[in-house]
């Protein structure tokens, strides 16, 4: 969920719960979120770091990202969805790396940038467990020169 508004993040919660979802990304509301997802089972995966705007920049250095990953982690999130390209004071695999050493084996998703094969590779070899690509699928930019399903195919051969 991207939400510019606490209240927002929270309906989109809300609705994640009512339908159903088995993981819920993003946000930056844990604690309500949290609460308002006890007993479904549901895994909640904060934004860690400061997410700003929309389209979301990701503002925050390396120390700033792990202390809000052990934080939540400890809070009981299942674990983070880190807009790493997206960072506007940080590298983006110092981010992914600071990001693992806060979670432990919880796990980490990155989300916002994941726009090519070579992003990937990286985000898994800094430590990322996982990825969504969304605007780069559907602006053609993941695969270029190929229709939707094309790009879906490109990312699907990734994993």
């Amino acid at each position: 969920m991207v939400a510019t508004t606490p209240q927002s993040a929270l309906d989109s919660a809300r609705i994640g719960k009512a339908i159903g979802v088995d993981r819920l990304l993003g946000g930056t509301e844990v604690a309500a979120t949290l609460a308002l997802l006890a007993g479904t089972g549901i895994g909640y995966y904060p934004f860690p770091g400061t997410p700003v705007g929309h389209p979301t920049q990701l503002r925050g250095d390396e120390a700033l990202v792990e202390t809000h990953c052990a934080d939540f982690i400890a809070q009981g999130c299942a674990g983070v969805d880190l807009l790493a390209y997206r960072a506007t004071e940080a590298d983006p695999l110092a981010l992914v790396r600071a990001a693992r050493h806060g979670l432990g084996r919880a796990a980490l998703i990155c989300a916002g940038g994941v726009d090519s094969p070579a992003r990937i590779k990286a985000l898994r070899a800094a430590g990322a467990d996982g990825f969504t690509v969304g605007s780069a699928a559907f602006d053609g930019a993941f695969a270029p020169g190929e229709t939707l399903a094309g790009q879906l195919r490109a990312i699907m051969s990734c994993v």
